[in-house]
């Protein structure tokens, strides 16, 4: 059990012992994102001009950040449960739950959300007439389950290297020795470094359509329309708001994930150490951002929140 950690000290360094500092920053994270993403999700269910696809799409991004806030408490400030004496409840508590495996399930999921966005207002703008042809309420339903059930295969690894032996939980019992730097490279790559030379690529993409003034594969009759659309509200909403959420993505998950990497290449990292929990910490900050992206930058969305709160009438 070289790599092994044992739980029975994180618990009690990840629950009830953990010190007033840091409760309280986690616990304030989490009622900022679930206050925040909760008002978003009640003005896009309220506001029917924001039912479209690209504003589920947002919607769901909330929703993945509203349970994130929720585990953030449950999970690393609430102390963990006791292994029970029956060995396979004990051996899935180990694996599911000491490992933290539903919180960074929204961890991945987030980011394959982001991806989704990005694609999803790649098509609007740069291929918009296969987009309206293809567009239904059934693709909209399975392009809101992708980014879970992506979280869910993603993390699942988590699961099978743990192992419970005489009451005490261990996490990260590497199966086989290429596993661990495996793992580690492959989740930078899929987390972080394909998303974003993909998300970079798309926004160049978009950015150049946009600044052509006219869809390339827009006919005449719609000229006009797409000038006015495109450009003012596909600009605003996407170079804006999608950019600054997926640079906040990348900015805040990044530390995590790239010391996770080194962590799993050899290096001589504590998991409970301070240097680890200081990137999860930065972490938790894209669990609340995103909801003030939304009122500061997405015009949409702020006529939305005035029509929730009676400070504007909606458009006939």
């Amino acid at each position: 059990m070289e790599h092994a950690i044992n739980f029975t000290s994180e618990h009690e360094k990840a629950g009830s012992g953990i010190d007033l500092q840091t409760s309280v920053v986690y616990i304030t994270f989490a009622l900022m994102g679930t206050c925040g993403n909760g008002l978003v999700l009640f003005v896009v269910a309220s506001v029917r001009d924001l039912r479209d696809i690209t504003n589920i799409l947002i919607a769901n991004q909330s929703l993945i950040d509203f349970t994130s806030s929720i585990l953030l408490v449950v999970i690393f400030v609430v102390p963990l449960p006791p292994l029970p004496a029956n060995v396979i409840l004990a051996r899935v508590l180990c694996g599911f739950w000491y490992t933290q495996y539903p919180y960074w399930v929204t961890y991945a999921a987030s980011m394959a959300n982001l991806t989704i966005m990005t694609f999803e207002r790649y098509l609007a703008v740069v291929h918009p007439i296969q987009y309206r042809r293809r567009s239904s309420s059934r693709i909209t339903n399975i392009l809101v389950l992708i980014p879970w059930i992506f979280g869910c295969l993603q993390m699942g690894y988590l699961i099978p290297i743990t192992e419970v032996d005489e009451g005490t939980c261990y996490r990260f019992l590497w199966l086989t020795k290429m596993m661990q730097p495996a793992i580690g490279i492959y989740t930078f790559f899929i987390l972080l470094a394909v998303p974003f030379s993909l998300m970079t690529v798309l926004y160049c993409a978009i950015i150049k359509t946009l600044r052509k003034g006219l869809a390339p594969q827009d006919d005449k009759m719609s000229a006009v329309h797409h000038k006015a659309d495109y450009r003012n509200r596909a600009r605003r909403n996407i170079i804006r708001t999608m950019i600054t959420l997926s640079v906040c993505y990348f900015l805040c998950y990044g530390p995590n994930i790239t010391i996770y990497m080194i962590y799993c290449l050899g290096a001589n990292i504590d998991l409970n150490g301070v240097e680890f929990y200081v990137t999860v910490c930065i972490a938790f900050i894209n669990i609340w951002i995103n909801p003030f992206v939304y009122a500061l930058q997405y015009r949409k969305f702020q006529r939305g929140l005035k029509q929730v709160f009676g400070c504007s009438k909606p458009k006939n």
